[in-house]
């Protein structure tokens, strides 16, 4: 039998064409879109004559293990924020505990209507079990660097942990397992390429910290030689399965050195840590770089709500360029939705029939009206929240619904 979404009063189909529909059916059977059809007895019929429906949001970089240091270090720089907060706090970190916060902030991240994580921390059995648990679709990566940390004493401890956990899980039906350096300031260049290798011989996604502030740029130019993208495109890290997170710090020679490189953009956690510069996303989607939108951890940001990190990575750019036109609504949604489909090789952010049935529902409340087809990305983008969504479904089933 189907699962139905009757009548939305505006569906997102974020296909191709970037088609909106008014007052369409979604039709979903098992994990699936399907092509609608009328409904039958058994069928399950979800009215959605009052809301926005969407494919749900793509968080591509967060670390839901760090929920328990929400509000721990305010008012701090990213280096001293790790060494006088952050790290001192993880040493004590046990495996139960990532499990239980994980599992706090998969939940609070589905409310906001985020359908899928990539996920990086220590204890990664524990963060794929809370995830699993809570029914999110997650790509998931253990932490390696060459640090003691608390779950393993040396890199290799902690590379020998990433390659048992991707060989565990990479037949899992939403959990896909990652191979994640933390970063060039935490692992050696034999560390970085042998988690790069580790990714390559088993098929999955390499990703790392890159380039997130100045004192990194000037911290790869004394290590490497070079400016931090140079560097990892210099050891072979870079292409189209991999992932990096921040690149604040790039120049325009690097851009085109990414081949194929997928970069999370976190505006919230950037400049809550006062990185000191921002992506530059036009330029990166004018040379084919693939965006994606990303909260960071709860610690550097304060949520996972990813309407706000739309909103503000916006108007962070028409900020920083002196330009209202720098980052259109379109690809400001595209960056949560359908790019992650591209990077994480899922037919997810689109929907339309063959694609997994990933779905949020938000509900057409005061602060979206007036409405017409013409504003309804302009107000998700800029005017809904996450608390604004009502329905939530992954993988088919329905996670979340409120009215």
């Amino acid at each position: 039998m189907a699962l139905i979404l009757k009548n939305c009063r505006y569906l997102v189909t974020q296909n191709d064409t970037r088609d909106i529909l008014e007052h369409a059916d979604l039709c979903i059977e098992g994990n699936r879109i399907t092509e609608s059809r009328k409904p039958l007895t058994g069928d399950t019929i979800i009215d959605c004559s009052r809301h926005i429906v969407l494919p749900g949001l793509v968080n591509m970089h967060t670390h839901l293990g760090m929920t328990f240091l929400r509000g721990a270090g305010e008012d701090m720089e990213l280096h001293d924020w790790l060494a006088q907060k952050i790290f001192p706090a993880e040493q004590k970190l046990r495996d139960h505990e990532v499990y239980r916060w994980a599992l706090h902030g998969a939940r609070e991240a589905m409310g906001f209507g985020t359908t899928t994580v990539c996920d990086f921390y220590f204890f990664p059995f524990s963060t794929a079990k809370a995830l699993e648990d809570a029914g999110m679709r997650a790509f998931v990566g253990g932490d390696v660097q060459d640090n003691p940390t608390a779950h393993a004493q040396t890199g290799g401890d902690a590379l020998q942990l990433s390659a048992h956990f991707i060989e565990t899980y990479k037949d899992h039906p939403t959990i896909t397992p990652v191979a994640y350096a933390h970063s060039p300031y935490t692992c050696s260049e034999q560390t970085l390429v042998a988690v790069k290798n580790l990714a390559v011989t088993h098929q999955v996604l390499f990703a790392m910290h890159l380039a997130e502030t100045r004192y990194e740029v000037d911290f790869c130019k004394k290590k490497f030689g070079s400016f931090p993208v140079e560097a990892m495109a210099r050891l072979g890290l870079l292409g189209k399965d991999t992932v990096l997170a921040h690149c604040n710090w790039i120049t325009k020679d690097e851009i085109k050195l990414l081949d194929g490189t997928c970069v999370a953009h976190n505006p919230v956690s950037n400049m809550k840590l006062a990185s000191g510069s921002t992506l530059p996303i036009p330029e990166l989607l004018a040379a084919g770089v693939c965006v994606g939108l990303g909260t960071d951890s709860v610690a550097s940001n304060n949520n996972l709500d990813l309407f706000e990190e739309m909103k503000v990575a916006g108007l962070l750019q028409k900020f920083h360029r002196w330009d209202p036109a720098a980052l259109p609504v379109q690809q400001i949604l595209d960056m949560a939705t359908r790019n992650a489909g591209v990077v994480l090789g899922k037919p997810l952010g689109v929907l339309m029939p063959g694609h997994l049935a990933d779905v949020i529902a938000v509900e057409l409340r005061d602060h979206l009206l007036p409405i017409d087809t013409s504003r309804v990305l302009n107000h998700l983008v800029y005017s809904a929240k996450g608390s604004d969504v009502v329905l939530v479904i992954i993988d088919g089933k329905v996670c979340r619904m409120s009215s």
